[in-house]
């Protein structure tokens, strides 16, 4: 098995925040650079709906990932413990367990 190249979506974060580029477009910016993985992380730059996509959502994805001839290789995921800081408490080792469930 060969190593392939993989870039995060996390490299293109400040021109999705800026407007610059869309989800698609950094994909593509990922895809020209000849890398074929993707890192996606869904709470910053989401497929449809976080964290509930719907099934068009995902096959909109799909679509993207083999428009680009890219692959998904890495959903990243975070745990907010301090989620409800305005509520002056972190979350609570069960609220973080099922935060995770729901990601996996």
């Amino acid at each position: 098995m060969a190593i392939h190249r993989g870039i995060s979506l996390y490299s293109y974060q400040q021109s999705y925040y800026l407007g610059q580029l869309d989800l698609e477009g950094c994909v593509a910016a990922a895809a020209a650079t000849g890398a074929k993985g993707i890192e996606l992380i869904p709470e910053q730059m989401p497929v449809g709906r976080f964290p509930d996509p719907t099934p068009d959502h995902i096959a909109w994805w799909k679509d993207l990932m083999a428009k680009y001839n890219v692959v998904p290789t890495c959903m990243d995921s975070f745990i907010d413990f301090k989620l409800y800081a305005s509520r002056r408490r972190n979350l609570t080792l069960q609220e973080q367990v099922k935060m995770m469930e729901r990601d996996l």
